[in-house]
């Protein structure tokens, strides 16, 4: 695990709609100014476009990913970790912690690096969880994940998943954000 952090995620969205303003997120590559533009060219949440990509599952861990699409006009860099909220069928928050990790189970690992995205690229992350019983924490139930920039200080809802997330010992990770053209065929496909 490169970083542990706690999210709170009741304070990291209370709204339900798709983009609403949240305090900043803990992330990996530092703070965004008070406009909540991300710094040095760095991607704001208005110019990517979150898509819900496949799930995938195997010997108790479950995995999706997440691809950003970036909308502007412009190129821009993200680094680091995002920031993830889990959320029940209602909209409430879901009491989870969130660790930051070079890889998931399913997926293979990816060190921190600046991703540069020119307009309509792609870059990608992995939400991981496991629904192993008997952790301590027990296991949490969702449906829906939020998600924001590393650097910015808006989130946007993905779709509701087919299934609840069954997240035992209360746990999600998270994965750096990497280049969907630096993967390999075969990653790109899980």
């Amino acid at each position: 695990m490169r970083v542990l952090r706690w999210v709170g995620v009741s304070a990291l969205l209370l709204a339900a709609c798709h983009k609403a303003p949240v305090p900043p997120p803990i992330v990996a590559n530092g703070a965004t100014d008070s406009s909540g533009a991300a710094p040095n060219g760095g991607c704001r949440a208005d110019q990517l476009t979150p898509v819900l990509g496949r799930e995938d599952a195997g010997m108790g861990h479950r995995t999706v990913r997440v691809q950003w699409r970036n909308d502007g006009e412009a190129a821009c860099r993200v680094t680091g970790f995002p920031a993830v909220g889990l959320f029940d069928s209602g909209g409430v928050a879901v009491a989870v912690r969130v660790d930051s990790v070079d890889g998931a189970y399913l997926t293979g690992s990816h060190s921190v690096a600046t991703v540069t995205l020119a307009p309509h690229g792609v870059a990608v992350f992995d939400i991981g969880w496991t629904v192993v019983e008997g952790q301590p924490g027990g296991c949490v139930a969702g449906r829906a994940f939020r998600v924001s920039v590393p650097g910015a200080t808006v989130a946007a809802a993905l779709p509701a998943l087919a299934a609840d997330v069954k997240a035992c010992g209360a746990r999600l990770t998270v994965t750096p954000v990497v280049a969907l053209d630096s993967l390999t065929p075969g990653e790109r496909d899980q």
